[in-house]
């Protein structure tokens, strides 16, 4: 399932709302936090709970099979503090956030022992900060 790491998200899978445009991107030098929530049915009455390891990764290019050893450029953190009731939380810290490309590719994989599932990635964009705290 696609998906642009500034949240045009399916509704199907996350109840983010999508951002006004100014506000799409990831912002260089700030914290990246965003809540996900999965759900089992259209209408988002049972949440998806989820079980095993997460990985979130983004890319400058994506990964195929003339391209096959392309860098990580910053790993995502995902608390699944709350995966049982459908929740995760992807996360990057300010000195992560500030090396970003302008764009590239990102996405959310499950491990559950040893089947490996792509929940949802697709393209990100960054924009430069203009307030930086010292």
């Amino acid at each position: 399932m696609a998906a642009i790491l500034h949240f045009d998200w399916d509704p199907t899978t996350s109840t983010e709302a999508r951002p006004v445009d100014s506000a799409r991107a990831i912002k260089r030098g700030d914290t990246f936090a965003r809540t996900i929530r999965f759900w089992t049915d259209d209408t988002k009455t049972t949440p998806r709970v989820m079980t095993g390891t997460f990985l979130c990764q983004l890319r400058a290019k994506e990964i195929g099979p003339t391209n096959p050893a392309e860098p990580v450029v910053a790993e995502v953190t995902v608390d699944d503090t709350d995966a049982a009731t459908g929740v995760l939380v992807l996360r990057m810290e300010p000195t992560v956030t500030v090396d970003l490309p302008k764009s590239g590719f990102w996405d959310l994989q499950n491990d559950v022992a040893g089947v490996v599932t792509t929940l949802i990635g697709g393209k990100f964009a960054t924009d430069n900060d203009v307030s930086r705290a010292p």
